[in-house]
């Protein structure tokens, strides 16, 4: 939209008054970015033999953020007002700082233009860091500006003026700073900050010229080098792209089954922050032709050397000095890309070596900068330190990897326990029915125990078997198993126990919790081979929201919290990050399956709480479990013996099984004990049977069926019939998965089922059905 009251010039005859001025004066035409017009102080200024050779001189090589505060010029200004600003002009390539005054016109009522005024230079009055801090201030995409303690604009680099315009009339009594801000109060914070000699750090919720977006606020106090008031000096990063990828990702976190969507949902990014003003940013100046570097001085406390001693290790051994050795050739590879096309910024992440040896990532952002003949001079950027981000990123991979193991695992452990079924059932039928070699089938079902072991381990990883929680004395559960820790380990291996005397009852599945603790500690044998002490302690610990995540996510609460630890050899940082995964073991093939401590993992998730490792070489293992306190007080468990199967007498049983191998398995153990049986292998095939004149008197129904059906679809079609015979579920996965589901059904099998289990659910539920009442 075209300013009317702006100055429109027709012919260079319009600028006769100034053509004898001494003050270098020019009119640059913007939009075909050339000069338009130039008095001979401006012709020698800009050191051209006279004024056609200026006029014909290509400033195409002008870099991107020229062309930009140029067009801000001609956007911004208002009316007929000149825009006072420093700029590093470059006549003939040499670099001069001036002092401008700028006003924009019009030519020749099409094109606009800027009548350009030389006030002073300040060559010989600003030090060669500062011109350098200032540059970068101008060339970065960090928004720097400068705000008295009132809120009103005084000074801002392109980038601001680009996002914010400039500085504008107090409206609705709002301030330039208080304007920027959907929340306002952000604004009298940051600035009752500022009085107070404090910094401030935030994310808000800005308005800028094209829309509202989420920025990275950062704000400290300077002064004014004009008035020598005391000023805010405020610095804006865009981060919208990672606030929505953050906000993103927490969506997601919320649909992951378990505790990974619990934690990840917890993490908060780590954003890359830069610095709160221009003379505190991690910037570089390297000049191309005396190949020096300059680095500012937040980046070499970055790294945590002095001054002296960064400027040492760069002289001796240069940059190589500095960067990781991994990413020395990466690092080279872009500064020749650089010169090659420098036109092109950068964007990189390279490692550093700080002074105490650690490795810290790097985000570089820069361009390179060339002379009036396209010659690489000087490349500026900045550097923003991204190791927090980068950890959050592969603790998120490894997250998510953990659960889509757990995922996998628990469905092959639902068909795998349908496949142990029939080898038990009948492995237990060719017992009964007296076979010769019994040897042979103890065998097998002896490794039928086995593999439901594995599943179980399986299925504790993916957080789904069958835990039977109640309130236990941790300190009886760990005496009961100090001594089985004795017998287990080898005498060379001292078993410790350190329980504080007013421990917490715990909610758990006393069994499984005794079985991850051998986990651990058959581990901590296997690191300690030539013996060493193991030590157990116990003691009550309450989560906050702002307590540490310990290594682990947990919800606010009590728990009591059970460290194992050991002397032995310990694990590799590669080792520690997945020791948690199952099947990973370092023990060689044969030697374990690589499930212990996947097992431990998933049972104490399942049971709410979590566990962690942490581990260093030679320095032994800390292995944690933190376990939620009981509500309710132990009590007395009475402790039961299997005894002899429970035949039947000729009742009618009913299975439903659509696997033609577990159907004959469970057929032929269920007559083995006395009871009649019919099968069918869909749910309208055992709603027939119940017509007959002899109907069954239990079903035994599978809960995953072919063909998209399901058990409960049959139990709530009898249950539509007001037929009130009982109904036995059975699934390879435990009932914790199907609760919902199982709420109809008299009583819940999980495979493999064996023949003293089955006779036991089957007797108990026709008992119930026979009482009175």
């Amino acid at each position: 939209m075209k300013i009317l009251n702006r100055l429109t010039l027709k012919s260079h005859g319009d600028l006769r008054q100034f053509a004898a001025l001494k003050t270098p004066i020019w009119v640059f035409d913007v939009d075909a970015h050339c000069m338009w017009w130039a008095n001979a102080a401006a012709v020698h200024f800009w050191k051209a033999p006279d004024l056609p050779s200026l006029l014909a001189r290509d400033f195409s090589t002008d870099t991107d953020t020229a062309r930009r505060r140029l067009r801000q010029v001609v956007d911004t200004a208002s009316g007929s007002t000149p825009i006072q600003d420093t700029w590093t002009l470059y006549p003939g390539g040499t670099p001069i700082p001036a002092l401008l005054s700028c006003q924009p016109v019009w030519l020749n009522d099409t094109s606009a233009g800027i009548l350009i005024e030389v006030h002073r230079t300040h060559a010989d009055v600003v030090d060669a860091d500062t011109l350098r801090l200032m540059e970068a201030a101008r060339a970065t995409a960090l928004a720097v500006a400068t705000f008295s303690l009132d809120g009103q604009l005084l000074a801002q680099n392109p980038s601001s003026a680009a996002w914010h315009g400039p500085a504008r009339a107090r409206s609705g009594g709002r301030s330039d700073l208080e304007a920027r801000f959907v929340d306002r109060e952000i604004a009298h914070d940051l600035l009752d900050r500022i009085r107070a000699d404090q910094s401030l750090s935030c994310e808000a919720l800005v308005r800028r010229s094209d829309g509202l977006h989420w920025h990275l606020v950062s704000a400290r106090r300077g002064r004014d080098p004009i008035t020598g008031d005391y000023v805010a000096i405020v610095s804006e990063e865009d981060i919208s792209e990672q606030y929505q990828q953050r906000q993103q990702q927490q969506r997601a976190n919320q649909i992951l089954e378990g505790t990974v969507a619990e934690r990840t949902d917890r993490l908060r990014a780590s954003e890359e922050r830069y610095a709160l003003a221009t003379e505190m940013a991690a910037i570089w100046d390297w000049d191309v032709k005396s190949n020096k570097v300059f680095f500012s001085p937040s980046f070499i406390r970055d790294l945590g050397y002095k001054k002296q001693e960064f400027h040492d290790i760069l002289r001796e051994e240069g940059i190589d000095g500095l960067l990781f050795p991994d990413d020395a050739a990466t690092f080279h590879a872009i500064v020749d890309q650089l010169v090659r096309t420098p036109d092109a910024p950068i964007s990189e992440e390279v490692r550093f070596v700080m002074k105490d040896g650690n490795v810290r990532w790097f985000h570089a952002q820069g361009r390179m900068l060339c002379d009036d003949m396209g010659v690489p001079i000087r490349s500026v950027g900045l550097l923003t330190d991204v190791t927090r981000r980068r950890a959050l990123e592969t603790s998120l991979m490894a997250a998510q990897r953990l659960e889509a193991i757990g995922q996998l695992t628990g469905g092959i452990a639902h068909d795998f326990n349908n496949l142990l079924t029939v080898i038990q059932g009948n492995a237990q039928l060719l017992q009964e029915a007296g076979e010769t070699d019994k040897e042979l089938i103890e065998e097998i079902v002896t490794a039928v125990g086995r593999g439901a072991d594995l599943t179980t381990h399986l299925l504790a990883f993916a957080r789904r078997q069958m835990l039977k929680p109640t309130a236990h004395d941790l300190g009886k559960v760990l005496g009961g198993l100090q001594n089985t820790l004795r017998r287990l380990l080898t005498e060379y291996v001292t078993v410790k126990m350190e329980l504080d005397a007013d421990l917490w009852p715990v909610w758990v599945d006393a069994s499984r919790l005794e079985a991850a603790l051998l986990n651990v500690a058959i581990n901590a044998r296997d690191a300690m081979p030539n013996g060493g002490t193991l030590q157990i302690c116990a003691r009550n610990r309450v989560v906050a929201e702002d307590t540490p995540n310990l290594g682990m996510e947990l919800e606010p609460g009590a728990y009591v919290e059970i460290a194992v630890t050991d002397t032995g050899r310990g694990m590799l940082p590669e080792t520690l990050a997945r020791a948690f995964e199952p099947f990973f073991s370092t023990k060689g093939v044969g030697r374990g399956s690589g499930l212990g401590l996947s097992m431990v993992l998933g049972f104490s998730r399942q049971s709410g709480g979590d566990a962690c490792i942490d581990s260093q070489p030679n320095n032994g293992t800390r292995v944690v479990l933190m376990l939620p306190r009981s509500q309710t007080s132990p009590s007395a468990t009475v402790s039961t013996t299997p005894g002899q199967i429970r035949r039947g007498s000729g009742e009618h049983i009913h299975v439903l099984e659509d696997n033609p191998s577990v159907q004959s398995a469970l057929a032929r153990m269920l007559t083995s004990i006395g009871y009649r049986v019919s099968t069918s292998t869909t749910v309208n095939g055992a709603l027939q049977s119940t017509i007959a004149q002899d109907g069954p008197q239990l079903f035994l129904v599978d809960l995953i069926l072919g063909a998209g059906q399901h058990g409960t679809d049959f139990l709530r079609a009898l249950r539509a019939t007001n037929a009130q015979t009982p109904v036995v579920l059975m699934s390879g996965l435990p009932e914790t998965e199907m609760r919902v589901e199982t709420t109809l059904a008299d009583a819940y099998l999980t495979k493999p089922i064996s023949t003293n289990h089955l006779a036991q659910a089957i007797a108990t539920v026709l008992s119930r059905e026979h009482q009175p009442g």
